[in-house]
């Protein structure tokens, strides 16, 4: 696989990942610090792996 395959992937994981966090800490109240931090975990590899694929395409 291309290193751009694998970034273009891991971008999509992450914004998946920070959406699904985010529904989550709305409707399980009672756990939303654990979903607040991956939300915030998944945004941050989210912003790398953009940082990363812009990198490695130009």
């Amino acid at each position: 696989m291309k290193k751009t395959t694998l970034f273009a992937l891991a971008v999509i994981v992450c914004l998946v990942g920070a959406v699904v966090s985010s529904y989550c800490m709305a409707v399980f109240t009672a756990s939303e610090a654990v979903f607040g931090v991956l939300s915030i975990v998944f945004a941050i590899g989210f912003t790398l792996s953009v940082n990363k694929l812009t990198n490695a395409v130009g």
